[in-house]
């Protein structure tokens, strides 16, 4: 089994995979903040892990 972190934002937004660690994790969920909502309040999305088997 493997941690993967997630992150999923209140607007509906989610990432579409999984990083290796917390920090790819955020800073993919921060470039969703960055991109459309720069100058608008928008919700912090969430970080979360799940545990995955390894594909070998």
């Amino acid at each position: 089994m493997q941690t993967r972190y997630h992150w999923s934002c209140a607007c509906g937004a989610q990432s579409r995979g999984g990083w290796l660690n917390e920090g790819d994790a955020k800073y993919n969920a921060d470039r969703h903040v960055w991109g459309k909502y720069k100058d608008k309040e928008h919700p912090t999305p969430e970080i979360y892990t799940t545990e995955e088997e390894r594909p070998y």
